[in-house]
Formats: structure tokens, C-alpha cells, sequence
């Protein structure tokens, strides 16, 4: 995500256009979302708490992409 602080997002665009194989997709657009949100606060730096908050909340997001469905 760092390249965003310049305002080039290709390279996160780049990472979220495809759905990787064995990716749960509802868990993937999810991450996506949250991921796109996370680049767009990226800039902001009077939301410092949502940021983080939003850092954790991806972290655990790519964590459980390729979780077996239930």
C-alpha cells in the first residue's frame, strides 16, 4: 500500500484483480473492499485510530482467505 502515498495505486489494484484459485471468493471481495478502503485512508492522517484499526482487519482478512468453508 505504500505506494499510495504518491497516488499511484496500480500495484494494489494489480493485487486485487484477480481471485486466487482456492480463495474463498465471498472472502475475497471482502478482503478487496477493505483493502481499497485501507488505500484510501492511506493519505489521511487525521484518522490515524481507523487506520490501524483497518490494518488489523486486513492482517486477520488474509489470514483466513484460504480457511476451509464450514
Amino acid at each position: 500500500v505504500e505506494p499510495l502515498d504518491d497516488g499511484d495505486s496500480s500495484h494494489l489494484e494489480e493485487l486485487l484483480s484477480g481471485n486466487p484459485a482456492s480463495a474463498d471468493p465471498d472472502r475475497w471481495e471482502e478482503y478487496c473492499d477493505k483493502m481499497r478502503e485501507l488505500g484510501n485512508l492511506r493519505t489521511s492522517r487525521e484518522q490515524v485510530d481507523k487506520y490501524g484499526q483497518l490494518v488489523r482487519d486486513c492482517a486477520a482478512r488474509s489470514l483466513s482467505l484460504f480457511e476451509e468453508r464450514r
